[in-house]
């Protein structure tokens, strides 16, 4: 059984998707480029802003307007992200649950360290208080840098007792790269046939069903 829960942030405990759509498409528009259907945006996700960009705009990195398009992005969302967003069904009934049990919680995430403190701070507090997102000087998953900090932040001293939790095959290769036990959720951007060929403890339908590992 498992002590310590480290877990995604987009897909799997906060539905981001229609407020990062809105954003990517604000920033695309704003430049005369055409937006992207919200479910077209769902498979940019996961890598961070930067790829997300660079997927979103015509000829990514070699268009001479990817960084006003960034830039743009990360503006808009800063002051709408949480326009739409919301934990998904069952999230907040869980995570009381797990501190309420002494399981240790933190978050690893793509997502820029500012953006993420703020969500944090809106949805999560006093919970989850270990926020490891996207900063200078740490590679993005599936590098295992966040996973790292977050034990390192957290006290932890044996990952055989950690267990990571996400939505995609980033989180998938994250957990597999740092070496931990891994369950990857149905209710986020990625489809089981997406998933199909990682092997986790489990394929998990609803957040309850974490409540089994610890």
């Amino acid at each position: 059984m498992k002590t310590t829960i480290l877990f995604d942030l987009d897909g799997t405990l906060l539905n981001t998707l229609d407020d990062l759509a809105d954003a990517v498409n604000y920033a695309l528009e704003s430049l005369g480029y055409p937006a992207h259907s919200t479910d077209v945006i769902r498979q940019y996700v996961g890598n961070g802003i930067a790829k997300l960009i660079e997927r979103a705009i015509p000829e990514g990195l070699d268009n001479p307007d990817y960084k006003k398009c960034y830039d743009c992005f990360v503006e808009y969302y800063g002051e709408h992200s949480r326009v739409k967003t919301d934990l998904y069904p069952g999230i907040r009934d869980l995570l009381p649950q797990l501190a309420q049990k002494g399981v240790k919680l933190a978050v690893v995430t793509n997502k820029l360290q500012e953006a993420s403190d703020t969500l944090a701070m809106d949805f999560f507090n006093p919970y989850i208080t270990v926020i490891v997102g996207d900063a200078p000087g740490r590679n993005k998953k599936p590098h295992p840098d966040g996973v790292n900090e977050a034990i390192r932040q957290l006290n932890v001293t044996d990952k055989s007792q950690v267990l990571y939790i996400g939505d995609s095959d980033v989180d998938a290769m994250t957990a597999i790269n740092s070496d931990i036990d891994y369950l990857l959720c149905l209710w986020g951007f990625r489809s089981y046939e997406q998933l199909s060929k990682y092997k986790p403890l489990a394929f998990i339908n609803e957040p309850s069903d974490i409540l089994k590992y610890i």
